[in-house]
């Protein structure tokens, strides 16, 4: 073989064509590795399109015009599935490990067949790719997890046939899922944040939230709906446990239901917060227009002056006020409809249920009536979910195929790069996409994890004492 000079190559090359050589090679960093893959698969995508647009360009063509549009279609969704499974692929621990299954099973039989049939059918063996990308993206974040277990599974597979070498594959395997999961999956909510995403309301409500959860059965949960359901079940089975401890015999004067405390200078105060109660709910439907719960209240109000109210009639009455007063005395911000504000209504419905529990006996019917109150107020922030989730529902328009797989995009490389892709991914897609801000139907997805993790934290014997010690201590326990 005849060798040539330096000077030779140079003219025969260019003269750049030495200026690299001798020297060591740097290795691409994980970026570097990610916006070059991410160019190929887009270069490669505008000479697919531009391929499909050469064949419909042919005259007298109209099978293969279809099959063309048809794969112009596939190609693009491809590409951009591709473009996003490309930070996890080379993701450190990742690449490696993806890489050491692929050297072990390229030789097989099988493998060996497919890439003599994708040589006769190249453009076939790309649908076959694109729909494979496509199918690793359109899961949620959980169906990256089982791609990532897969690379592990793959490499503990061919550990009885290749002997010592395998095990640091097997190694990286391991090292690719802890890596996988923590730059893909976000961290899950503490217990507390759990809580949080699921009642959406106050700080005081938390704990509520606790000792409300504690009796539901949340099995199965995945929508606001359900969970909804699921504590009416609660409240029908604790109220049932409540009733069955009150008397409803015995009817006691009105005026004997009064509530007496002492101011600072010893003066004797009393109170009636059940005839007050009365008075207000009368106020209250005849001022909505409920004519016939209004004379029905008239009627109660007769009853307790001449005959005297049960026990379990004067707690009827404190779940009624406390149900329906807060929901139809006040406007959407808050304003009163009647002559009761806020502050008097919260007045009137403690004041209230603490005269109703004078009659409850035994512990576990004061346990279960205390339940039952955090139950109402979750119930009351569950229902207004209930129809965050559905009046956004009204304002989506279902995404196409595309626009579903645009969104993936930016979600997981937005994720993988810590944000880094944001703006340009911003600047692409539509308004609102990858913001850290959950909404409404975002709070619903995550609905049951949260759940879980509640639950898990209230079976633990260790955390749900210290919660309840720390409620207590804030001030937060269900009000009574």
């Amino acid at each position: 073989m005849e060798r040539i000079t330096p000077e030779q190559f140079k003219k025969q090359y260019g003269d750049g064509a030495l200026a690299g050589f001798g020297q060591p090679t740097q290795k691409p960093g994980y970026f570097q590795r990610v916006g070059q893959g991410i160019k190929e698969t887009f270069t490669g995508l505008g000479q697919d399109l531009q391929t499909q647009a050469d064949v419909i360009a042919q005259p007298d063509n109209l099978g293969e015009d279809i099959v063309a549009l048809g794969r112009g279609g596939l190609r693009t969704a491809g590409a951009f599935a591709k473009s996003a499974l490309t930070p996890l692929m080379e993701a450190p621990g990742i690449k490696q490990a993806s890489e050491f299954v692929g050297e072990q099973i390229a030789d097989t039989a099988p493998m060996q067949k497919f890439a003599e049939w994708a040589g006769r059918h190249p453009e076939a063996a790309k649908d076959i790719e694109n729909t494979l990308d496509i199918a690793g993206l359109l899961g949620t974040a959980s169906s990256v997890k089982p791609l990532i277990k897969g690379v592990a599974k793959g490499v503990k597979a061919v550990v009885p046939k290749i002997g010592e070498g395998v095990k640091t594959g097997l190694e990286t395997g391991k090292q690719a899922i802890g890596k996988g999961k923590e730059v893909l999956l976000p961290k899950p909510p503490t217990p507390k944040g759990a809580m949080g995403q699921v009642l959406q309301g106050k700080t005081k409500d938390i704990g509520k939230g606790f000792q409300a959860l504690k009796e539901v059965d949340t099995t199965g949960v995945k929508t606001y709906q359900d969970l909804g359901g699921k504590i009416n079940e609660s409240i029908t089975r604790l109220a049932g446990q409540v009733d069955e401890s009150l008397d409803n015999s015995v009817p006691i004067k009105l005026n004997q239901l009064k509530t007496t405390a002492q101011t600072t200078g010893g003066k004797t105060v009393s109170t009636n917060y059940v005839d007050r109660a009365l008075k207000q709910m009368e106020e209250l439907y005849t001022k909505i227009g409920d004519d016939v719960t209004a004379q029905n209240t008239k009627e109660l109000i007769r009853k307790a002056q001449t005959t005297g109210l049960t026990r379990f009639e004067v707690n009827n009455i404190a779940r009624q006020y406390g149900m329906e007063f807060g929901e139809k005395a006040f406007g959407k911000m808050g304003d009163p409809l009647t002559s009761v504000n806020a502050k008097m209504f919260e007045g009137t419905r403690k004041g209230l249920k603490s005269v109703a529990r004078q009659g409850i006996g035994g512990d576990a019917a004061k346990a279960a009536d205390e339940s039952i109150s955090s139950l109402y107020r979750t119930q009351k922030l569950i229902k207004n979910n209930i129809e965050a989730v559905n009046k956004l529902q009204q304002k989506i328009q279902e995404r196409g195929f595309l626009e579903k797989v645009g969104y993936n995009v930016a979600k997981y490389t937005d994720i993988l790069t810590g944000g880094g892709l944001r703006g340009v991914v911003g600047g692409l897609l539509p308004r609102g996409v990858g913001n850290k801000i959950m909404n409404a139907i975002d709070l619903e997805k995550a609905l049951q994890r949260n759940l879980e993790i509640i639950q898990k934290a209230l079976k633990s014997d260790d955390y749900a004492g210290k919660l309840l010690k720390k409620i207590s201590k804030q001030g937060l326990k269900a009000s009574p």
